[in-house]
């Protein structure tokens, strides 16, 4: 992340509060209040307003293609996701839905990990909450780099990210 840059700014003011995005907008899907979660998107894909709306689609989406790997979206996101994955280790949900024990407990000082979803329009991922604030810095980068927003979902007032 390169100092001073809007990233930067962006990471070192969040401050996450834990499950408030994930009983918003991860319900639908089961997730537990114990996961950081962050989606990357297309910026042009759907405005502030029509967030909700917009973002419940892709959750059609995840719902009827759980399998769905990186190479369903779009050539911006698909490249965004390439390099996350240089740093970021991706991580199986079990098969009760829930996070396990081990993710959960993940630091900072841990290898990052990360389950990950994807639509032909996002790329979500749920981090540990002991690894939220390098998650933040780093989608941030990545997609200010990649020309993508970010929203994170975490956060009580779902912030969304455009570069």
């Amino acid at each position: 992340m390169e100092p001073g840059s809007q990233a930067e700014d962006v990471a070192a003011s969040s401050r996450a509060t834990p499950a408030a995005g994930g009983e918003r907008f991860g319900g639908a899907r089961g997730l537990t209040a114990m996961t950081y979660d962050i989606a990357a998107f297309e910026p042009a894909d759907t405005d502030d307003d029509g967030w909700e709306s917009w973002y419940g689609d892709q959750h059609d989406y995840f719902d009827a293609h759980p399998d769905a790997d990186a190479s369903v979206t779009s050539p911006r996101l698909r490249a965004f996701h390439e390099e996350l994955a240089r740093t970021v280790t991706a991580a199986t949900r079990p098969e009760d839905g829930d996070t396990s024990e081990e993710f959960d407990e993940l630091g900072d000082t841990d290898p990052m990990e990360a389950i990950f979803t994807f639509s032909p329009r996002v790329v979500y991922g749920e981090h540990s909450h002991g690894q939220e604030k390098q998650a933040i810095e780093l989608w941030l980068a990545l997609a200010e780099k990649h020309g993508l927003a970010v929203a994170l979902l975490g956060e009580c007032n779902l912030p969304i990210h455009r570069f």
